[in-house]
C-alpha cells in the first residue's frame, strides 16, 4: 500500500503552515479558511486487485489558494520508478475543477457553484474535454495510468519545521508579552481608580468627620460646622450641624453675647430646649441693660419677656430707676411708671411721685439791679430804690396748670399778700419774679424797721407753700 502526504502552505506568501490546521500564518498572518474534506488514501497492491479507502481525519479549505495543488508542495511523495500507481476512482473533471483549479479571490459559495451554469465546450476545447476524461479515470493523454493524489496533512519534520515552530514561539512570547503587559496596565488603572473611590468616598469622609467631632469637643463651633457641612449627607454630619450649632449659642450665652446666642437658638426652632434658651438670652440681656443705666431698653425686653422667671419683678425695678433717673424730665413715662409703681407701693415710689409731680420753686435772682436776673444776695439796705427777686416753679402733672400766690412779712411783722397777674397758668419750668419798683420802704424808710423780711410762694391749688426766701434789710 502507497500513502502520499501533503503539507499546507499559506496562500499568500508560500510558506508551509505550521501547526498544519493553523487559522493564520505564522510568517505574514494571513487568514487560513477551509471548506474541503482532506483524506488519507492507501493503494492496495495485492493480486486481488481490491483497493482500500481509509477516512484519516476530516478538515475544511476554502479553495485552491488556501490548499495547494499537491505538485506544489515540496513535501509531497512521489511514485518511485518501477511502482504501479492504482488509479484513483473517477472524478468527474467539472468537480475537479472546482476544488484545485479556481483562480485566487473567485472563491464562491457551494450552492452557488453548484447552480452556475457551466458553458458548453466548443471545438477547440473537445481535446481539453478528453484530456480531463481520461485523467479523470486515471489514464494519462500517453495511455499510462495517472494516479490521482488526496492530500493528507501529516506532522511536519526537519529544519523547516524547527524554524516554523521557532519563529512561532518567538511570535507567541511577544503576544503574550503585550497581553500581559495590557492586563496589568488595566489592572492597575483599575486599582487605582478603586483606591481613589473608596479614600473620597471613606477614607477621607471618615477623617473629616472625626477631625469635626474633636472641634465640637474643643469648642471650635465654627470650623466644625464648616466640616459637617461639607460632609454632606455622611453618616449622622446633618443633626451634628444641628448640634454644633447649639453648644455655640450655648457658648455665646455663658459669654455674655446674649444676641448672638438669641438669634441661634431662635434659628434652631424647637430643637432641645432652643425656644425656652432663646428666652433666657433674651432675660439675661435685659439684666445687663439694667445694670448698664439703660432703663428703657430693659423696660421693653422685659415687658416682651410676659412673666418668663423673674422679668416682672426686674420690669418694676427698671420703671423705678428710670424714674428716678428722669426725676426732672416731667415726661409722661415717668408719670405712669410712678402711678403704678405707687398703686403697688413698690419701695419708695410713693415719696419719689411727690418729690417728682409736686409743685415746688427754687430761688433764682435776688438783687438791685432791675437787668441782672442772676444775682442773689440775701441782704439789703431799707433806703433802697429798687430791689426784685425771681424763682423758678417746677412739679405738676405732664401737662399741668396752675396758680401761685406770695406772702410777704416785712421786719415789723406786717404782712402784705395778693397775687400777680403772671404767676396765673404757671406750668413746669416757668420763672416768675417779684419787684419792688421804689424799694421795699418807699416812705419813710427812715423810721422803717430793719430785720427780717420773708417772701413766702404757695400754690393755690391746695394752698401748700412751695418757697420761703429770706432778706435781711439793714440801715
Amino acid at each position: 500500500m502507497s500513502t502520499y502526504t501533503f503539507r499546507p502552505m499559506c496562500p499568500k506568501c508560500g510558506e508551509e503552515l505550521f501547526p498544519p490546521d493553523a487559522a493564520f500564518c505564522t510568517q505574514c498572518g494571513a487568514k487560513v479558511t477551509r471548506d474541503v474534506s482532506v483524506y488519507e488514501i492507501a493503494f492496495d497492491d495485492s493480486d486481488s486487485g481490491e483497493e482500500t479507502i481509509s477516512v484519516e481525519q476530516e478538515r475544511t479549505v476554502s479553495s485552491e489558494e488556501d490548499y495547494p495543488r499537491p505538485e506544489e508542495s515540496s513535501s509531497a511523495t512521489v511514485p518511485a520508478e518501477g511502482d504501479t500507481p492504482v488509479p484513483a476512482p473517477p472524478v468527474p473533471a467539472q468537480e475537479r475543477k472546482s476544488e484545485f483549479q479556481e483562480e485566487p479571490g473567485t472563491e464562491q459559495p457551494e450552492q452557488q457553484q453548484a447552480s452556475s451554469p457551466q458553458p458548453e465546450p466548443t471545438g477547440d476545447d473537445e481535446s481539453a474535454k478528453e484530456t480531463d476524461a481520461a485523467g479523470a479515470h486515471g489514464v494519462s493523454s500517453f495511455g499510462m495510468p495517472q494516479p490521482y493524489y488526496i492530500p493528507v496533512v501529516q506532522p511536519a519534520s526537519g529544519p523547516g519545521y524547527a524554524k516554523a515552530k521557532d519563529h512561532s514561539g518567538r511570535k507567541l512570547n511577544r503576544k503574550m508579552t503585550a497581553e500581559i503587559v495590557a492586563l496589568a496596565v488595566v489592572g492597575v488603572a483599575i486599582i487605582t481608580v478603586a483606591g481613589f473611590l473608596v479614600w473620597k468616598r471613606v477614607i477621607a469622609p471618615s477623617r473629616e468627620y472625626n477631625r469635626a467631632c474633636s472641634l465640637l469637643e474643643e469648642g471650635e463651633y465654627d470650623d466644625a460646622i464648616d466640616i459637617f457641612e461639607s460632609l454632606g449627607d455622611y453618616k449622622d454630619s446633618s443633626d451634628r450641624i444641628t448640634e454644633s450649632r447649639y453648644e455655640k449659642a450655648c457658648s455665646n450665652l455663658e459669654d455674655e453675647e446674649y444676641l448672638t446666642a438669641e438669634e441661634l437658638f431662635r434659628e434652631l426652632g424647637d430643637y432641645r430646649n432652643s425656644e425656652e434658651m432663646a428666652a433666657e438670652s433674651r432675660y439675661r440681656y435685659g439684666i445687663s441693660l439694667l445694670d448698664t443705666e439703660h432703663y428703657e431698653e430693659a423696660i421693653s425686653i422685659f415687658e416682651a419677656l410676659d412673666g418668663y422667671s423673674e422679668s416682672e419683678d426686674y420690669l418694676n425695678e427698671s420703671k423705678y430707676q428710670y424714674c428716678r433717673a428722669n426725676r426732672y424730665c416731667f415726661d409722661e413715662n415717668t408719670y405712669e411708671y410712678l402711678c403704678y409703681l405707687k398703686s403697688i407701693s413698690y419701695q419708695q415710689s410713693d415719696s419719689l411721685y411727690h418729690e417728682i409731680f409736686d409743685v415746688r420753686a427754687e430761688e433764682a435772682f435776688a438783687n438791685t439791679a432791675q437787668n441782672d436776673n442772676s444775682t442773689l444776695v440775701y441782704s439789703v439796705s431799707k433806703y433802697c430804690t429798687f430791689f426784685h427777686i425771681g424763682f423758678n416753679v417746677y412739679g405738676g402733672t405732664p401737662g399741668e396748670e396752675f396758680t401761685l400766690y406770695r406772702i410777704v412779712t416785712y421786719p415789723d411783722g406786717t404782712r402784705a399778700n395778693g397775687s400777680n397777674d403772671s404767676w396765673g397758668n404757671v406750668e413746669n419750668g416757668t420763672t416768675c419774679s417779684l419787684t419792688w419798683e421804689k424799694g421795699i420802704y418807699p416812705l419813710y424808710p427812715e423810721f422803717c424797721a430793719t430785720g427780717t423780711m420773708y417772701v413766702d410762694i404757695y400754690n393755690k391749688k391746695n394752698g401748700k407753700r412751695i418757697l420761703r426766701m429770706t432778706v435781711y434789710v439793714t440801715e
